[in-house]
Order: C-alpha cells, then sequence, then structure tokens
C-alpha cells in the first residue's frame, strides 16, 4: 500500500491525495488472487513463502518483492521462529505494479487459511523519513506498537489517511475481526535492506533492535503461539 505521508504532514490537498489514491486502485490488473494466478506463473512471475505455525499470531506481507521492496524481510524477522508467516513476492521489474492486489482484495486461500485471531499485515510507506506508520481495527495493540516504537527514537503515528479500519482489509480478516497494519517507510525499509545487503547490522542496530522488540511483544501476548 503506497502511501506519502509527508505531503499529509505539509498538509498538502487531501481530497487530492484521496483522488490519487483512487486512481491508483482503479489501476489494478486483477480484483483478486485467482485471477492473478491464471495469468501468472508461479516461481517465475512471483514466489510466497508460507509457513503455518499454528500461531494465534500471522505476519503477512501481500507487497512483497519488487512490489514494496523489504516488506517481506521486515515480515521475517517479525515472524521469527514462532509466528506463522506469510509473504507474496513480485518478480517484476521496479515499479511495475501488475501483481499488486489491494489489501481489500487480497484473497489468497493460502493466506486466508494462514490467518489466525490477529494477523499483522506489512506495507511499504514512500515516505523518505525513517518512521511506521499504524493501522488497524486493532486500537490497543497500535497504541502500544507506536509507544513501542518510539521508544527507540524512531517516528511513528497512527495512520490518518489509510487507517486500515475497512473489514475487508486483509488485516481485519482474522478471526477477531481487528488485526494492525504496519507501513514502514523507505527510509526505514532502506536501512534494514543496507544491513541485511551489507552484513553491517550496527550501523542500523537501532531499525533491527526496534524490530525485535515488535516481535518480543507480539511473541508474549496471551496465546501468541
Amino acid at each position: 500500500m503506497l502511501q506519502i505521508h509527508s505531503m499529509w504532514e505539509k498538509k498538502h490537498d487531501v481530497n487530492a491525495l484521496v483522488r490519487a489514491a483512487s486512481t491508483f486502485r482503479q489501476q489494478e490488473k486483477y480484483l483478486n488472487f485467482a485471477a492473478l494466478a491464471e495469468h501468472h506463473k508461479e516461481g517465475i512471475d512471483f514466489t510466497r513463502d508460507i509457513i503455518a505455525r499454528n500461531s494465534l499470531i500471522s505476519i503477512i506481507a501481500p507487497h512483497g518483492g519488487t512490489l514494496e521492496a523489504g516488506t517481506s524481510e521486515i515480515a521475517e524477522i517479525l515472524a521469527g521462529e514462532n509466528l506463522s508467516l506469510y509473504c507474496f513476492n513480485s518478480n517484476l521489474e521496479h515499479g511495475d505494479k501488475t501483481l499488486r492486489i489491494s489489501s481489500i482484495r487480497f484473497d489468497d486461500p493460502e493466506c486466508l487459511g494462514l490467518l489466525g485471531r490477529i494477523a499483522v499485515t506489512i506495507h511499504g510507506s514512500v515516505d523518505t523519513r525513517v518512521g511506521v506508520f499504524v493501522g488497524g481495527r486493532n486500537d490497543f495493540l497500535q497504541k502500544e506498537i507506536i509507544k513501542l516504537i518510539k521508544s527507540h527514537d524512531i517516528l511513528s503515528s497512527q495512520d490518518k489517511l489509510f487507517p486500515g479500519t475497512n473489514t475487508r482489509n486483509i488485516c481485519n480478516r482474522c478471526t477477531s475481526g481487528e488485526g494492525v497494519q504496519l507501513e514502514f517507510s523507505l527510509g526505514f525499509r532502506e536501512k534494514i535492506l543496507a544491513g541485511l545487503r551489507t552484513h553491517d547490522f550496527d550501523s542500523n542496530s537501532k531499525y533491527f533492535d526496534c524490530l525485535h522488540a515488535i516481535r518480543t511483544f507480539l511473541s508474549r501476548l496471551p496465546n501468541a503461539a
């Protein structure tokens, strides 16, 4: 899910942003996973990482690979070794959004079958600041995660433009109906990808520490795994 939070912060025309988002949605080529799978070959055009761990919390990255670079990697870190994981990864060229299905239409049966009591979805914002913008219908988890991120001296706030509260949003299709949507800015994702690429985790330690702290928090929730 692409978002331009810096434009929001500068108080540009909100209606223009909404129109831009609407135009982007209208450009979606596939309105469901079945249509996508009918025209594209898994293993060539896209891959899926699916790990069922019978956990009540599932970590989902529906726009991984070249769609929103770094989101699958972040999802894997958050899932660790005890939370269920689903990542859809496009193998098409960067900038090619052909395989992008919006969060309210994403209905891969393998993903839906993995959802437990709470879903945490991982997305990419194009904001160049280093931050995480939080949405979804689970107010408690929203507030706790924002507080946790801020404790690592990283920008975080509730998502104002795309709050992720639609009941059809994949983050809210968990059994409780109340999930969390995490939008990682381009700046944050670049820090993580740089660390993974160069194995220089010290230079980017606070960002990895932040992810590990979120993972620990989720894993320690009652009945998380």
